[in-house]
């Protein structure tokens, strides 16, 4: 009787029953859902665009969700206080009394889409590869995220913490190369 205990527990153990009972793939659904549900969000993050030769890194706080949001500049200072709204593909700039419509994005990937396109690839992306990983010594789902439809040859990859389901950090890359980071902050910006 002892031994067939001691069996049953080493089962429940090794099929992962002990524990969530959940492999990765299950995890990044149960993510992706709860995003399909919010239907509006508050991200902030500190984004790096990598353009080559030039690196730029804003301080930014997103509010919306794939179709619609706005983001606030914290930083660089010199374009601190600007306001970007982002609607299926236009953006207007406002920056105190100031409107700027700057109409639709061309193809290719900047900053002012950088949240709408990686709330898109959490929401509705082709999951390519999904793990679990430690990110600066939390418990993380890793996803791959293959984005083709939106853009050709863009990709997703995003930590979640497992405990919160919240963004870590996602990075955007464009034919194999990492062309937006953001690296997300439990609160925005304190404003000045």
């Amino acid at each position: 009787m002892k031994y067939a205990a001691a069996a049953l527990v080493l089962a429940l153990l090794l099929t992962g029953c002990a524990g969530t009972g959940k492999n990765e793939s299950e995890e990044m659904l149960d993510i992706r859902a709860r995003y399909l549900a919010e239907g509006e969000m508050t991200l902030s993050a500190e984004l790096t665009a990598d353009y080559g030769e030039r690196v730029y890194v804003y301080s930014l706080r997103y509010t919306g969700g794939a179709e619609a949001g706005t983001m606030d500049v914290y930083e660089p200072r010199c374009i601190s206080g600007v306001r970007a709204a982002y609607e299926d593909g236009r953006v207007t700039l406002i920056c105190q009394d100031a409107v700027i419509d700057t109409g639709e994005l061309i193809f290719g990937m900047c900053p002012l889409e950088a949240f709408p396109f990686m709330i898109s690839a959490w929401r509705n992306g082709s999951i390519t590869d999904c793990r679990r990983e430690r990110l600066d010594g939390t418990d993380c789902i890793a996803a791959d995220i293959d984005m083709d439809k939106w853009q050709s040859g863009a990709k997703c990859r995003v930590w979640f913490a497992r405990e919160t389901q919240q963004p870590l950090l996602s990075e955007i890359y464009d034919c194999g190369r990492c062309v937006m980071r953001c690296r997300f902050a439990p609160d925005a910006p304190a404003e000045n």
